[in-house]
């Protein structure tokens, strides 16, 4: 796909989620030539990054290369020339249910409870990662009815 093609797909039809650090971030699925799907992709904006980037450089003076390698060595990056199909991420949640979720449960983790339409109860947790979710097979955050502590 051409880049401004992932663009308009991403902006039309996906939801972002927004920090001060990255900016927007588009979480979805993609198919890569070859027939490889990656279930669980998020999108930054480049330029955004970019300027984080020479933001952290300036301010690291001391160790350069240690930044240098968290943004070079240490990232995932696909090519988009690479990407034929991208799709929305069942592993995904929505914005409105990420709202819900406050603060930390224990030290360092982030424990709770959604409760789906059928009665059934799933516990989920993350120590920092909020952008997806191991959800169980024929289920779907639209089947959530409640989020339990």
């Amino acid at each position: 796909m051409k880049e401004q093609e992932i663009q308009d797909f991403l902006v039309n039809s996906i939801e972002p989620i927004e920090n001060d650090l990255y900016g927007k971030k588009y979480r979805a699925s993609v198919i890569l030539k070859g027939n490889i799907t990656l279930p669980c992709v998020a999108f930054l904006d480049k330029q955004t990054y970019i300027d984080l980037a020479i933001r952290r450089f300036d301010e690291s003076h001391k160790q350069p290369k240690k930044m240098i390698s968290a943004f070079v060595t240490e990232q995932n990056v696909l090519n988009p020339n690479e990407i034929i199909r991208i799709e929305q991420c069942r592993n995904a949640m929505p914005l409105s249910l990420l709202q819900k979720i406050q603060g930390e449960t224990l030290m360092s983790w982030t424990g709770f409870v959604l409760k789906m339409s059928d009665g059934n109860c799933f516990n989920f947790g993350t120590s920092f990662s909020f952008d997806f979710f191991d959800l169980p097979q024929n289920y779907a955050f639209s089947d959530v009815v409640a989020q339990l502590c």
